[in-house]
Formats: structure tokens, C-alpha cells, sequence
């Protein structure tokens, strides 16, 4: 079994080390990213989660999905969300969703 891994660090007096994957410039075309998940012969393929870090005493990360603004002559790249096609039964829904919002009562005794 393949397997890469990839970790920019933590610390324990700091900010955590960053990651970047990025793709080349190009003269005609940029360079693509993709991520992929692995396909599964008798089973279920493989998953891509993206999630944001969680700050214990503060607030979550931000995940942002984007096209950049399109060039002089040109139209901005389209954002896609969809899932497969099923052969059996139905296929994967889509769901946009925010959490709750929690809100906490403090009492001050004077």
C-alpha cells in the first residue's frame, strides 16, 4: 500500500507551519491541482475531506473555495459542486450548511 505524507509542524510557542500545493505558472496554460481519491475495486473509494483547524480558544479556520478573477480579455473560472452518478439507488446529495450559533450567558456577581 502507496502512502504520502506531508506535515508542516506544529509548535508549542507558536503558530502552527503552513502547507502550500500549488501548481506552476505557465506561458500558455497555469499547471492543474487535483486532488483524487483512490478508486476501490470491491469497496467504497477513497474520500477527500477539507477541513479547517480548530482554534481551542478562539474561532475555526476559514475554508475558502474560489476562482481568481479572469484576466484582460477573458471570463473567471466556474466553481462546480456535484457528486456521481449512482447505479443503485440514489446518488450522493450536495449540502451547503453554517453551524448553530451558540450563544453563552455570563452572569456577573457583585
Amino acid at each position: 500500500m502507496g502512502c504520502s505524507f506531508f506535515n508542516a509542524g506544529s509548535s508549542s510557542g507558536g503558530d502552527g507551519g503552513d502547507l502550500s500545493l500549488s501548481s506552476g505558472s505557465g506561458a500558455v496554460s497555469g499547471g492543474s491541482v487535483e486532488l483524487i481519491g483512490g478508486e476501490g475495486s470491491s469497496s467504497l473509494g477513497g474520500e477527500i475531506t477539507i477541513t479547517s483547524g480548530r482554534g481551542v480558544d478562539t474561532s475555526s479556520g476559514l475554508v475558502s473555495l474560489s476562482s481568481e478573477d479572469a484576466g484582460t480579455s477573458g471570463v473567471s473560472g466556474s466553481l462546480s459542486l456535484s457528486t456521481g452518478t449512482a447505479t443503485v439507488g440514489d446518488s450522493g446529495s450536495v449540502t451547503l450548511a453554517s453551524g448553530p450559533l451558540r450563544r453563552v450567558q455570563v452572569e456577573a456577581w457583585c
